[in-house]
């Protein structure tokens, strides 16, 4: 009697392990404060995984048209795609729309000009509406001009959550808000890197009968009263659903001029700060090179500590520091008492080889009162300070720039 050489067929993987696998290959990393990103050898592996055989095939492409990124070259090609394949328009859920603008801090930049970005016109009117499940977009490296949106589909707004714009410029700050105010249910914005004009009066009234959703806003890498301008703007807006404010400031060279020669702004008296009652996570960080202005470093303190103040359900505070400005360290005590449902506290500072020695005592003596009032906060459970020794940057470098020489941990109460 013939035998079958395999008598016994080979079980099949359930589907959730085969999930499991795709999803350790797509290393989709998300982060609440960043903004997401994902690498090309992550697309690569995801593609073998397409390959292995059908059932793979659908859950890898889920995974691999989950995050598309488009520029000019690529936008007809994809379009094309999801014009013959609805099926593959589903799969789609965050969309980067990425230029070659430059800031014009560097020797060149992309021109504004509808030449150059006819092609965002066309996928955002013709492309946008073949993708259902679209939540999150992303303007990278190019010029933000609010029409944008006004030209697209209207409805294909009301859908988007999450709104990226990194390393942008803007002729005004108007253009900035009208774009953001075309969300009308955002819920999650990162600005990285953007620089747009100084705020008049009648921006802070753009958007004022917005009806904000916003729930996590972190603006990185702008000066200081840009950040302030778009912080107090955010400010006025009404919402009960805030949850995560990160602020992180540099200075242009560009910029340095005026922000010294101007140190104040016309910022509004009195701000409604209700959403800071429901803010859980705020991280704050001064780290700008050694190149800020003194009265800005002032202002910030003594704009911020008022509002922190309000924050009655804060969860996590995490702050980062030179070795050189730590005004707030100075006044953080006087703000702990007024939050009483803080859990964890961070506190992060740079450059400590770069302080004299009695001015680092000052430093420690700051740091460790704000470790002896937390230790009275029954709500506390975690307290980490950590510096960072660098080494001067006169004596050592690599690739101009300044070259870590140790790190330590100290101040943890678990």
């Amino acid at each position: 009697m013939p035998t079958s050489l395999f008598p016994f067929r080979s079980p099949k993987l359930p589907p959730e392990i085969c999930d499991a696998i795709i999803s350790s290959v797509d290393e989709y990393a998300y982060s609440s404060l960043a903004g997401p990103y994902r690498t090309g050898t992550t697309r690569k592996g995801l593609h073998s995984c397409a390959l292995v055989c059908h059932s793979w095939t659908t859950r890898a492409r889920i995974h691999l048209f989950r995050v598309v990124t488009i520029d000019n070259r690529s936008a007809s090609n994809f379009a094309a795609v999801v014009t013959t394949h609805p099926q593959v328009g589903s799969y789609v859920k965050r969309v980067e729309l990425s230029g070659d603008y430059r800031s014009k801090d560097s020797e060149s930049s992309m021109s504004t000009t509808p030449v150059h970005n006819g092609w965002i016109y066309d996928f955002l009117n013709k492309v946008v509406p073949h993708l259902p499940n679209l939540t999150s977009t992303e303007f990278q490296g190019l010029p933000i001009l609010h029409r944008y949106f006004y030209i697209c589909h209207p409805p294909r707004a009301l859908s988007l959550t999450s709104l990226s714009l990194s390393s942008f410029n803007a002729t005004s700050a108007g253009d900035v808000l009208r774009l953001i105010n075309s969300y009308k249910n955002l819920k999650e914005l990162y600005i990285n890197r953007g620089e747009w004009g100084e705020f008049r009066n009648h921006h802070y009234h753009v958007g004022r009968r917005w009806s904000c959703h916003l729930r996590v806003l972190s603006i990185q890498r702008s000066t200081v009263g840009d950040i302030l301008d778009l912080f107090y703007w955010f400010a006025q807006l009404k919402t009960s659903s805030f949850e995560h404010l990160f602020l992180q400031w540099g200075f242009s060279p560009r910029k340095l001029v005026d922000t010294e020669q101007a140190p104040t702004r016309p910022f509004p008296k009195s701000p409604a700060l209700g959403w800071a009652r429901t803010l859980k996570t705020l991280s704050l960080d001064f780290l700008d090179n050694g190149n800020s202005p003194g009265p800005y470093k002032a202002a910030v303190v003594s704009k911020l500590l008022p509002i922190i103040k309000t924050c009655a359900n804060l969860h996590t505070i995490r702050l980062l520091t030179t070795s050189d400005q730590y005004e707030i360290l100075q006044q953080l005590p006087d703000v702990l008492p007024a939050l009483p449902s803080l859990r964890r506290i961070g506190l992060y500072i740079d450059r400590l080889e770069q302080v004299l020695q009695e001015e680092r005592r000052e430093l420690w003596g700051a740091v460790d009162r704000v470790f002896a009032d937390s230790k009275k906060l029954s709500t506390v459970e975690y307290f980490e300070v950590m510096w960072t020794m660098v080494a001067p940057l006169e004596e050592k470098k690599e690739g101009g720039r300044r070259v870590p020489t140790g790190m330590e941990r100290a101040g943890r109460i678990a």
